[in-house]
């Protein structure tokens, strides 16, 4: 027999159906109503698990679940979809060798897929894709674009896979990166960042700017080889090469750059460098510069290696080096500047001359660094401090003020004339094969190597300084007179090797405690006064 109850009637909440449609969704809100009469459950019925409200929560987890895997469903489908139509929007080039006029917007990639033959597009291409990156390129490095305007627009990156040249103007203007990778890119015309980044860090990349008029060259990690050739030069921003190249034209250093790697970089003409901006080469490897006209900021050598100025170079700025070599094979003109050889075991050679002690400058020599002077003819010597100081190649060295050695003095196969001014070494003195040639009244010192000539004017009288020569010479500088030359009083003077006394000159012993001993031959051809001890054999 079945209870009727009277009781408050439980109520159950129903909802409709969820419709997913182009990612739209339909509901109609919750409706509360009572239970019908007749769907009171009888006594003895189990309320929990044959309920309505039950039933309802049963139905609520299907729906659910439906719900979902509608959802991935049409998820699965779009990117489907997707992906068909990046696969559809590609630019293939095949054939021979073409020319394809107008402007071209790509959303894909552009594949030359020719066998032969070089495309070439004589107006502008837009890369414009807005979904995946874009390829620029075919398969083979034969399979070479040439754009005459290429613009990276569009928000996906642009990858490069074949040689590439743009002869007119390139363009990044789309927020993402332009990558060279392992190619070679050319650049004609002119070269601008709107938005985005250009990458050429690959190390097997080579980027060449061409252009015979003014051009920039863009702000980039060049981890190849950047080559440099027609017009003049300029760095749109700070710039990081392995190798750079210039075989034409000239650049303006206006912006930090930097030299990373070990080969072979060169410039053919380096216009300035601007003040507070530096040119770093911080690997070994030779770093030759042709001229440098002028340098108002900084050259830094921080590694083993070399940089090589073959022609003139000048400097009112700062040469700085911490290791390595500064070489100068012609003229240097420092007025203004600093060369600083900063740590021990940097270098700097000098084969050519400097002007006068101004063009010198400031030379900051560290200890344990070294200076040469190895030109084939004729130069000038800088009046400095110098740690180990070099004399070599042919010609005379002529010193413009005063040469003050704290560690060892070289002087090989050359004449050092240090006339008026002081030859003064703390450590040890090599004259194999050399000349030192003094000119002032009292500046001579015995070096018992090489050839040790006083060569003063005839209006002065040298003394010869006391001590132990190998040869000696005695010679007049200058005028037609007679060049006096004097031992002083108490002072003894020995020669390993010989001795001359040509015609221009003449020799005084000053008291009867001087001495001469002349161990080898000793050839008198002037007038000699001796009013001490003059020994000629041993």
């Amino acid at each position: 027999m079945k209870t009727k109850h009277t009781t408050n009637q439980p109520t159950i909440n129903y909802m409709e159906d969820v419709c997913v449609m182009n990612n739209q969704s339909r509901s109609r809100p919750f409706e509360t109503r009572p239970l019908p009469e007749q769907e009171q459950p009888a006594v003895g019925v189990n309320q929990l698990t044959d309920s309505p409200v039950n039933s309802f929560s049963k139905r609520s987890k299907v729906m659910n679940a439906t719900r979902i895997i509608s959802r991935a469903m049409m998820a699965v489908v779009t990117l489907f979809l997707v992906a068909a139509v990046a696969m559809g929007q590609n630019l293939n080039l095949s054939g021979g060798s073409a020319t394809l006029t107008g402007t071209w917007n790509v959303r894909g990639n552009v594949n030359n897929n020719s066998a032969t033959g070089v495309k070439t597009f004589s107006g502008t291409v837009n890369l414009n894709g807005t979904t995946s990156a874009q390829n620029v390129g075919g398969t083979t490095a034969s399979q070479a674009l040439v754009f005459a305007n290429l613009n990276a627009v569009g928000t996906q990156v642009k990858d490069q896979k074949v040689q590439v040249t743009v002869t007119t103007a390139f363009d990044i203007n789309s927020g993402a990166a332009y990558n060279v990778a392992a190619n070679t890119l050319n650049f004609g015309g002119t070269t601008t960042i709107t938005s985005g980044t250009f990458n050429a860090s690959n190390a097997s990349s080579v980027v060449n700017y061409t252009s015979g008029a003014a051009q920039a060259v863009l702000s980039s990690t060049y981890g190849g080889t950047l080559g440099l050739s027609g017009g003049a030069k300029t760095l749109g921003g700070d710039v990081s090469a392995g190798v750079l190249n210039q075989t034409a034209g000239s650049i303006t250093v206006n912006n930090n750059l930097t030299l990373t790697g070990t080969s072979s970089s060169s410039f053919l003409t380096i216009t300035d460098i601007s003040a507070t901006k530096t040119l770093l080469k911080n690997a070994t490897g030779t770093l030759t510069v042709g001229t440098l006209s002028a340098n108002s900021g900084i050259i830094s050598l921080t590694a083993a290696g070399t940089i090589n100025f073959t022609g003139a170079a000048a400097s009112a700025g700062q040469i700085n080096a911490s290791a390595g070599t500064i070489d100068f094979d012609a003229g240097f003109n420092n007025t203004g500047g600093t060369l600083n050889l900063s740590a021990s075991g940097a270098a700097a050679i000098f084969g050519g001359s400097f002007t006068s002690q101004t063009a010198a400058g400031t030379l900051t020599l560290a200890s344990g660094t070294t200076v040469t002077y190895d030109g084939g003819s004729a130069q000038n010597a800088a009046g400095a401090s110098y740690h180990h100081l070099v004399m070599s190649g042919a010609g005379v060295k002529t010193a413009l003020g005063n040469l003050t050695v704290g560690g060892n003095f070289t002087n090989t196969s050359a004449t050092t004339d240090v006339d008026t001014y002081t030859l003064a070494v703390t450590g040890s003195t090599t004259n194999t094969g050399g000349t030192v040639r003094f000119g002032g009244t009292t500046n001579g010192i015995a070096i018992n190597a090489g050839t040790v000539e006083y060569n003063g004017g005839d209006a002065v009288t040298q003394t010869i300084g006391a001590g132990t020569y190998a040869t000696l010479t005695l010679s007049r500088k200058s005028g037609t007179g007679v060049a006096a030359k004097t031992i002083a009083n108490g002072a003894t003077v020995t020669t390993t090797g010989s001795m001359s006394v040509p015609v221009e000159t003449s020799l005084t012993l000053g008291n009867s405690s001087s001495v001469l001993n002349v161990n080898g031959d000793f050839n008198v051809d002037g007038d000699v006064t001796n009013n001490g001890t003059i020994t000629v054999g041993n």
